[in-house]
């Protein structure tokens, strides 16, 4: 491998993600919104990938896995979070003066998207504890 495609790979933030998840499309949205680059690895086909995120996540196969070139790691963004990966990433974005408003905004729409995909997810585990301690066969 070249020595210049080697360094691109440790300096590229890595998501691991499934085509089904909400939250891996918003993370790609939101990476593809900002120009950031990244690489797209789908753990459904890439076995290896799935045992990265395994070992990344203690057992767990959380996604989206996100991997910054600095070694942290970021597993479903919230809201809360989104702001974190902003803040990840903000030297890696390519920055324009006359979009900073434009990017303000997608920015709050990004976090309330996170927000309600978080609260979305918090529901469905509340009501299946819920029908599990009533005694429903799950």
């Amino acid at each position: 491998m070249p020595e210049s495609q080697a360094f691109t790979q440790q300096h590229t933030i890595k998501m691991y993600a499934t085509t089904w998840c909400g939250d891996c499309r918003m993370a790609k949205r939101w990476f593809d919104g900002h120009a950031i680059p990244y690489v797209y690895i789908n753990i459904e086909t890439d076995e290896r990938a799935a045992a990265e995120v395994l070992r990344l996540n203690r057992g767990m196969r959380s996604v989206p896995t996100i991997v910054f070139p600095d070694g942290s790691v970021l597993v479903e963004p919230s809201a809360r979070t989104g702001r974190q990966m902003l803040a990840g990433t903000r030297a890696l974005a390519r920055r324009t003066p006359e979009k900073a408003v434009q990017r303000r905004r997608e920015e709050r729409e990004l976090e309330e998207a996170f927000l309600l995909a978080s609260l979305r997810v918090y529901c469905i585990h509340w009501h299946f504890l819920l029908a599990v301690s009533k005694g429903a066969q799950i």
